[in-house]
């Protein structure tokens, strides 16, 4: 770069103002293009925190389900609150089995939609740089042959109006410079009028580069919900056993806090005062005879029996699906494979 164009670049900082010859709708254009871009950037951190939260809730589940199951070891709710070795239908062996599944679900997430608005902002942002630093550099050569055929236009006319001819010198440069001068002209619009339909384009068209990023966040929302709902479907199970030790406990459904809370031990206590652990020998309070003798004297308030009340269908998953699934004419999850698609 010359020092007449390093000049240039200094006049367009210091005096804060616009060339003559920028496009006006170059400017317009390439202001809307920064907006949008702005938009991309705030998408780009809404989704990476969306990913980190997908898998920031599967691992409080399976941590939800391991203290609970940490909770219930050694009592009868422990085959159905426990891991995968106690019962593969456990509550906590359903979300273990369904964190491994979200693992997959969550790389897909950064791979195939984080990774598109990455690749889609690096594409548009490498070209528009790229074409917005030409059409600069353009411009300043054409503000440079501007000022100087200005500069030679005031010589001559200073020494013509002295009633001096112009020089064969000055006559050669004069003409040289202006013909540097249409063409310098030329390269700009040309290149100005490209960046304009460019940025248009991407501007006014870029829902069409939305558009297979929100095809692949509707499939995989599906597919998330799908495949969590195939999983704690089989928390039915869970439930089911849960209301049968239930009824042969006599466990109500609101719990027993407020006994608990109220009542004083002789009433609440279920055991008989010699039992071992009175006694101070098994520490096991939950054996099968506890529990048999749970089911034929129920405790009640002030040691009363109570009459069992508790609803297997309260305390069961509802057999039919929400509306949002059972819709015939909604199509099944689609899988990760058409994900990647």
């Amino acid at each position: 770069m010359g020092k007449a164009r390093v000049a240039v670049r200094i006049k367009d900082v210091v005096s804060r103002s616009k060339s003559v010859n920028h496009n006006i709708n170059l400017d317009a254009l390439s202001q809307r293009y920064n907006d949008m871009m702005k938009k991309i950037n705030r998408l780009t951190t809404a989704l990476n925190k969306h990913h980190s939260l997908i898998k920031e809730m599967s691992n409080s589940r399976v941590n939800v389900a391991t203290q609970i199951s940490d909770l219930a070891q050694g009592s009868p709710l422990e085959s159905h609150a426990g891991g995968v070795e106690n019962n593969s239908e456990s509550y906590s062996a359903i979300h273990q089995g369904l964190s491994k599944d979200v693992e997959g679900y969550a790389d897909k997430y950064q791979e195939f939609i984080i990774g598109y608005v990455v690749e889609w902002n690096k594409v548009i942002s490498a070209r528009t740089k790229a074409g917005l630093k030409k059409t600069a550099s353009l411009r300043r050569d054409l503000d440079h042959y501007q000022r100087k055929v200005d500069e030679l236009n005031r010589k001559v006319n200073a020494t013509l109006a002295k009633g001096s001819p112009t020089d064969a010198k000055t006559k050669s440069k004069m003409k040289r410079n202006e013909n540097k001068l249409v063409k310098a002209k030329d390269a700009y619009k040309l290149a100005a009028e490209e960046m304009c339909m460019y940025l248009q384009e991407t501007v006014d068209q870029g829902w069409k580069d939305l558009h297979p990023l929100l095809v692949k966040i509707a499939q995989f929302d599906m597919s998330l919900v799908g495949e969590e709902t195939d999983y704690l479907s089989g928390m039915d199970t869970v439930i089911t056993a849960l209301s049968a030790l239930a009824l042969s406990n006599n466990l109500k459904v609101m719990g027993r806090l407020e006994e608990l809370k109220k009542h004083d031990a002789s009433s609440l206590y279920a055991g008989t005062k010699d039992s071992p652990t009175l006694a101070g020998g098994d520490e096991s309070t939950y054996d099968g005879s506890l529990n048999s003798a749970s089911a034929g004297s129920p405790q009640g308030v002030d040691g009363f029996p109570v009459e069992v009340t508790l609803e297997l269908q309260s305390l069961s998953t509802p057999k039919r699906r929400p509306k949002f699934f059972a819709r015939s004419n909604t199509p099944p999850p689609l899988t990760l494979e058409k994900i990647d698609a």
